[in-house]
């Protein structure tokens, strides 16, 4: 009340200056100038209390509606003291002090344009909502105790009962149990009706949000629901089911026998016929389990690892959330909520489907595509706000120059947008959506950050999973209706973006052709290494095929010689005088040929001719004899 108070002092002083300033410039004669002056007296008289801010207080003061406090003293002790839950008292205090009719009535229609109409009689339809559940529940109660006496009939020692009426006390058990199953949720609706029916009407900062919840799915709700018993009770069920149908099929074997009548559907993953209660989207219940049991999804393209180790649900086809993995899925009122709560340090959104409309890498159109809202409000609100996306790297002005278009359209300063756009497409080396994090958030994990993207494949990679302090929403909405009015042109990016994004693109087209050109000469520098080292190679062995056929022939030669001289000593007749062979003989001759074969094998030649030369001399010795 405070507040509309003071808007309609500014309205009021607006009006009358606006009404001053037009008395005072039209060109009227004299005697009307003084009429004019005498109407716009008690104009400036009547409305004077909007121009004081004490005046207009004492105003209220002395003017509140009778039978509670005044509305300027509004706290958490005396909210109960004031009326609510009606539209029209809001009203009837701007009545009260003195505000002109159609001021009322354009306050009237500016609240009913913004919801406030309507949140008054959803109020009230609430409130009514939850007397209806509190008289539901006690009839629910009496019928059950009814029905509970009537059971208890058939329950009576001294009593036959027949097969017939044994028939009926199961059907009856069978009601009852129903009963008493509703009773329950009746309960439960009840109670969470007037839990919220009894929010607090003064705010407070200890008061947190029971519910939230989105067209993707919850993602807070209050402990102790007996539906969420109920369903964690019954998700067990199916789970033990679950266990069993493994043993069967496993005992028996697939697909189970007999197979149930109706139309059959062929599985794509299997190819074979099954009955349409075992397929669902053309998969069976058989490939659907060994799929999810690998932790893959068996819809999705490429079946990509997208199922919860808690929940084991998948987050793309089945829509859920885990709070332990660090993904939910929600759309931009979830993004605001939970940017509201964590207040993270950076946020990280995709373009494509996520932030605008576009798809598949496309330019943006005005057009043609919008902004989604929510996450519009955010990119002009946070101060580190970083646009992640895939298209080419060409396309970064036209992104730029069509979200600034946008936020110029809104009225919005420029200067205060902090925002950057990475485009990753088309860039060598090849970067990922994670190295761009990692390179602005670190690896410490001292800093924090939202990741929004509309791909659940962005959100598993193994990359982005090794980031601390990493909070990922997959993104789902249909809203876009930050839009350029129709006939709008295509805004044209700045001469200095064209600038800057052609001299990028020469700087890394002249880095490529260096990193070209060192290649090549790195190439041709190992290529000739490589050749050097292969001739050395090749003058290496011929020189040592050289050593060893100059040695051969040299033992060849050897062996001739020896063979030479054994044959003129076995031929000399007896009695004649032999000449003695000493080895110094035989070794001057090998020394003389040690120059040639070097000092090494000249040596091991003189030992090894020297042994051979005293072999002959005591064989020709003994012949001598």
């Amino acid at each position: 009340d405070f507040l509309w108070s003071v808007l309609c002092v500014v309205l009021g002083a607006v009006l009358v200056r606006l009404y001053d300033s037009v008395v005072g410039k039209a060109p009227q004669p004299e005697k009307r100038q003084e009429k004019s002056e005498e109407k716009c007296a008690p104009v400036e008289s009547k409305y004077s209390f909007m121009l004081d801010e004490k005046t207009f207080e004492s105003r209220v003061r002395e003017r509140h509606v009778a039978g509670e406090p005044c509305v300027l003293d509004v706290c958490e002790k005396n909210i109960l003291h004031y009326r609510q839950g009606q539209f029209d008292l809001i009203f009837e205090d701007l009545q009260e002090i003195g505000l002109p009719p159609f001021m009322v009535d354009f306050f009237r229609c500016l609240l009913i344009a913004r919801g406030a109409s309507k949140a008054f009689v959803m109020r009230r339809e609430l409130v009514n909502y939850k007397k209806v559940l509190y008289h539901m529940v006690h009839q629910y109660e009496s019928l059950s105790d009814e029905l509970g006496r009537f059971l208890s009939l058939f329950y009576a020692s001294h009593r036959q009962v027949s097969e017939s009426k044994k028939a009926g006390h199961s059907i009856l058990h069978r009601e009852l149990a129903t009963m008493r199953g509703a009773l329950n949720i009746l309960k439960d609706a009840r109670g969470w009706t007037k839990q919220i029916c009894c929010v607090p009407r003064f705010p407070t900062p200890e008061y947190k949000q029971m519910f939230l919840a989105g067209d993707t799915g919850v993602w807070c709700k209050p402990d102790g629901m007996i539906c969420q018993l109920l369903l964690t009770h019954f998700q067990g069920v199916v789970n033990q089911s679950t266990d069993k149908m493994r043993a069967i099929i496993e005992e028996e074997g697939w697909p189970l026998k007999p197979e149930l009548p109706g139309q059959r559907i062929k599985c794509r993953i299997c190819k074979h016929d099954y009955s349409k209660a075992w397929v669902h989207n053309y998969v069976c219940w058989k490939c659907d389990d060994n799929i999810r049991s690998t932790g893959k999804c068996p819809y999705e393209r490429d079946n990509p690892a997208s199922i919860c180790p808690h929940t084991k649900k998948c987050f793309s086809c089945q829509m859920v959330s885990c709070s332990e993995c660090g993904l939910v899925r929600g759309d931009g009122p979830l993004v605001r909520e939970l940017i509201a709560e964590l207040k993270p340090d950076f946020v990280f959104f995709d373009f494509d489907h996520t932030l605008c409309s576009t798809k598949a890498g496309a330019q943006p159109l005005v057009t043609k595509h919008g902004l989604n809202s929510d996450l519009f409000k955010v990119l002009t609100t946070h101060p580190n706000v970083h646009i992640i996306t895939r298209q080419n790297v060409r396309h970064k002005v036209f992104l730029k120059s069509f979200v600034d278009f946008h936020v110029q359209m809104n009225g919005i300063d420029l200067a205060t947008c902090n925002y950057t756009i990475h485009c990753l497409g088309q860039t060598k080396p090849k970067v990922t959506k994670s190295d761009v994090m990692i390179s602005i958030m670190g690896t410490d994990g001292s800093k924090s950050a939202i990741f929004v993207d509309d791909t659940v494949r962005e959100h598993i990679a193994p990359e982005i999973l090794t980031i601390k302090n990493l909070n990922r929403i997959l993104f789902s909405t249909n809203d876009y209706s930050v839009r350029a009015p129709p006939g709008t042109p295509q805004p044209l990016p700045p001469l200095t973006d064209i600038e800057e994004a052609v001299k990028e693109t020469q700087e890394k087209e002249t880095q490529k052709e260096k990193a070209q050109e060192k290649e090549t000469q790195e190439k041709e520098e190992t290529q000739e290494k490589e050749d050097a080292q292969e001739k050395e190679d090749v003058q290496e062995k011929e020189t040592q095929e050289k050593n060893t056929q100059e040695k051969e022939n040299t033992q060849e030669k050897e062996r001739e010689s020896l063979d030479n001289t054994q044959e003129s000593k076995e031929t000399v007749p007896s009695g004649e005088k032999v000449e003695e062979v000493t080895p110094s003989d035989n070794v001057e001759e090998v020394a003389s040929s040690a120059d040639k074969d070097g000092e090494e094998a000249a040596t091991d030649k003189v030992e090894e001719i020297a042994s051979s030369v005293e072999e002959v001399v005591s064989s020709v010795e003994k012949n001598g004899e």
